[in-house]
C-alpha cells in the first residue's frame, strides 16, 4: 500500500469485485492463473450475497453428471439435450455462446467442488424436469468450501467496504474507488483487470428474497463506465414467498417445501377458496414455471380476488401431514437452515394457510459480455448474476451453476489479460468527483431522507414496473425516475449521526443512484420491447414476436447520452423458429422439459 494525493492506494492484477459464487471462484481461478489478486465484498467473505442463501442444486445434464462427476445421472440425457433446453425455454434470446461455456463448464467445476470437499446429498429433479439434473447441496455448503479455498491461497480480502465507481484511462479499466465501511475512509484500487460480480437489483422493489445488499451496484457503476447492458426487461420473480405472517415475510420455504413434495402439491387459493391455478397451467398447476406462477398470482390480486395483506393463500390442508414431517425431516440442515422455518413447517402441519406473493428474485439481464465474460470495456468482465443473456427471457436451471461456471472462466481470463498489459494510470480528477460525490449526503444540513427516496424508487417499481405492465405506467416510471435523479444527486441529507463509521443511512444515500439508474434501464428496455416473452409480459402487447423482436434489449452511454437498440441474437446451434406466438403458445416453449400432469393424474 502507499499514499497518494491524501488516498491510500492498492495495487493489483485483479479486483474481484464481489466474493461469493461467482466473485469467490473468479478469485480462485485468477490466483491459479498467477495473478495478484483483492477481493473487495460488501459484507464478509462467505456470508453475504446471494448464493449463501441458496437452497440449492447445481444442474448439470445427466450424462455428464454420471460420467464427469461420478453421480447417477440419467442416461437419456446429455449436453446437447440441455443446451438445447435453455435455449429452447429461454424463447432464443440467450446468448448461444455463453450457453455453451454454461453447458460444458457446468460438470468441470461441479467435480472440483466435490474433490475440494463439497457435499452432494443427492441427485434429482430438481425443478420439474422430466430428468433428474440437480445435484442437491446447499449455500451455506457451497461458501464455505469456496471460502476454504480462498483462505487456503491467502487471497486478500477486503471486507465491509463497498465499490463506489470504476476508474477508467482511455477506454479500459484502470482500477476502482472504494469505501471503507467500518472506518469512512475512501480507498483507491490500481488494477489491470476487474471483474464484476455484484448480484442484481432486486432490492429496487420492496418485497424481495434477495439480500439487502443487492442494489445494482456492479451494473450501474459498468454502465456508467461505458459498459453495454442486455435485457434488462427481465427480471424473475419468484412466486409462493411469505406475505404474512410479518416474522415470516420474504420467506420462500413454501415454495421451497412445495419443490420437494413433488406431486404432493400444496394449492394456491384466492379470496374465494378457488384454487385459480387451472386457469393459467392446467397441466401443471402449481408445479409451473416461475413466471406463470407469478403472473397468475398477481393477477388474481389485480381481479379483486387477493387476500387482506395483498396476495394469495397457499394450502397444504390437503397434503398427507406425514409427507411433509418425512420432507421436512429429510431436508433439515440443509434446505430449511433459515431461521423461522421450523415456524413455517409446522403451520404447514397444522394446517395453517399462508399469504404468499410474488418477490423479485433474479435479475436475468444485466452487463452485456461475450462468451468469455468480456464486456465492450477493456479489462471488464462480468460473471454470474450481473451480467445478462445467459438465459435468454427466464431462467430456467440452476443460478448457482452459473456463477461459479462463469466466475472460474471470467477469473482465468481476467489474469491473463492482466498478465499481458501495463497498469494504466489513475485519473485523479475522477477519484476527486468520486469522493465529493460519496460526502455531500453527509455535509448537506437539509435535504431528503435516504430512507424515503429508496421507498419512493421502490413504490415506482411496485406500482409500474412490476409482473404485469403496460406502456402507460412505464412511460410515467422512467418519467418519475428521471426527476428523481438530480435529487439524488444534490440534494440527498443523512439526517441522523453524522459519523463516517459505518453509518447506515449514509449507505443507503451512496446506493440510491445505483437503485435508482437499474430500474430506469429495466422501465426503458421493458417500454422498449413492445411483446411479451418469458419475464417480460405487457397488457398492450400479448404475442411473442419472433419476426420484429427476436433480439437484444441494448442500452449504452454515448458521450453522455443514453442510447437504446434492439440488436441481433448470438446464435451458434440453433436456429430460432420465426413467426408470431400468443404468450401461451410461447409459455408452452417455456415449459417444454417440466413435467406434466393429467386432470386424472391431479
Amino acid at each position: 500500500m502507499r499514499t497518494e494525493r491524501g488516498f491510500e492506494v492498492l495495487e493489483t492484477d485483479v479486483l474481484v469485485v464481489g466474493s461469493e459464487g461467482a466473485g469467490g471462484r473468479a478469485a480462485i481461478a485468477a490466483f491459479e492463473a498467477g495473478a495478484k489478486v483483492i477481493i473487495a465484498t460488501k459484507g464478509r467473505v462467505g456470508r453475504t450475497g446471494a448464493t449463501v442463501t441458496a437452497g440449492a442444486d447445481y444442474t448439470v445434464d445427466g450424462k455428464s453428471a454420471k460420467e464427469i462427476c461420478g453421480l447417477s445421472g440419467d442416461e437419456r440425457d446429455s449436453p446437447d439435450l440441455y443446451f438445447k433446453d435453455i435455449v429452447t425455454e429461454g424463447l432464443f434470446l440467450g446468448n448461444q455462446e455463453l450457453v455453451q461455456a454454461h453447458v460444458d463448464g457446468a460438470p468441470i467445476t461441479l467435480r472440483e467442488l466435490v474433490d475440494w470437499g463439497m457435499e452432494v446429498f443427492f441427485f434429482e429433479s430438481a425443478h420439474h424436469q422430466e430428468m433428474a439434473r440437480g445435484a442437491i447441496t446447499s449455500g451455506p455448503i457451497i461458501m464455505k468450501t469456496i471460502r476454504n479455498q480462498v483462505k487456503k491461497r491467502g487471497i486478500r480480502a477486503l471486507e465491509d467496504v463497498m465499490v463506489l465507481e470504476l476508474l477508467i484511462e482511455s477506454g479500459r479499466v484502470a482500477g476502482a474507488v472504494v469505501l471503507d465501511m467500518n472506518r469512512g475512509e475512501i480507498i483507491v484500487i490500481q488494477a489491470k483487470a476487474v471483474i464484476l460480480a455484484t448480484g442484481g437489483w432486486q432490492r429496487a422493489w420492496s418485497f424481495s428474497i434477495a439480500p439487502h445488499e443487492l442494489t445494482g451496484d456492479g451494473q450501474a457503476m459498468a454502465y456508467r463506465a461505458g459498459a453495454e447492458m442486455i435485457d434488462m426487461e427481465m427480471v424473475q420473480f419468484a412466486p409462493g414467498v411469505v406475505i404474512w405472517p410479518p416474522r415470516f415475510k420474504g420467506s420462500n420455504v413454501p415454495y421451497i417445501l412445495n419443490l420437494l413434495l413433488g406431486e404432493d402439491e400444496g394449492e394456491l387459493l384466492n379470496s374465494k377458496g378457488e384454487r385459480f391455478m387451472e386457469k393459467y397451467d392446467p397441466v401443471r398447476m402449481e408445479h409451473t414455471s416461475k413466471e406463470i406462477w407469478s403472473l397468475a398470482i398477481v393477477s388474481e390480486m389485480l381481479a379483486g380476488r387477493g387476500t387482506p395483506h395483498g396476495g394469495v393463500w397457499w394450502s397444504f390442508k390437503g397434503v398427507d401431514k406425514k409427507r411433509i414431517k418425512e420432507v421436512a425431516d429429510r431436508e433439515k440442515g440443509r434446505i430449511f437452515w433459515a431461521g423461522g422455518a421450523e415456524e413455517i413447517i409446522q403451520m404447514a402441519l397444522d394446517g395453517v394457510d399462508y399469504e404468499v406473493g410474488a418477490a423479485t428474485v433474479y435479475m436475468i439481464g444485466g452487463i452485456r459480455v461475450n462468451g468469455k465474460t468480456e464486456t465492450n470495456v477493456a479489462g471488464l468482465y462480468a460473471a454470474g448474476e450481473c451480467k445478462g443473456n445467459l438465459w435468454g427471457a427466464t431462467r430456467v436451471a440452476s443460478a448457482i451453476t452459473e456463477v461459479i461456471v462463469e466466475g472460474r472462466s471470467s477469473g482465468a481470463i481476467a489474469a491473463d489479460y492482466a498478465r499481458h498489459c501495463p497498469a494504466a494510470q489513475i485519473d485523479w480528477e475522477q477519484v476527486e468527483a468520486v469522493r465529493a460525490k460519496t460526502l455531500r449526503p453527509l455535509e448537506n444540513t437539509k435535504g431528503l431522507s435516504p430512507i424515503e427516496l429508496r421507498k419512493s424508487i421502490q413504490r415506482i417499481a411496485d406500482d409500474k414496473v412490476h409482473v404485469i405492465r403496460n406502456g402507460k405506467d412505464l412511460k410515467k416510471a422512467v418519467q418519475e425516475l428521471e426527476q428523481l435523479k438530480d435529487q439524488i444527486a444534490n440534494n440527498v441529507a443523512v439526517k441522523g449521526a453524522k459519523t463516517r463509521s459505518y453509518n447506515p443511512e449514509w449507505i443507503e444515500a451512496i446506493q440510491l443512484e445505483n437503485l435508482r439508474q437499474c430500474l430506469e434501464l429495466t422501465a426503458l428496455s421493458s417500454l422498449h420491447r413492445e411483446e411479451s416473452r418469458g419475464a417480460q409480459y405487457r397488457t398492450d402487447y400479448r404475442n411473442c414476436d419472433n419476426v420484429k423482436w427476436l433480439n437484444n434489449t441494448v442500452v449504452r452511454l454515448e458521450s453522455g447520452s443514453r442510447k437504446i437498440s434492439s440488436e441481433p441474437i448470438v446464435t451458434t446451434k440453433i436456429t430460432p423458429p420465426r413467426g408470431v406466438m400468443t404468450y401461451e403458445e410461447a409459455l408452452g416453449l417455456e415449459l417444454a422439459s417440466l413435467k406434466g400432469k393429467t386432470k386424472e393424474e391431479r
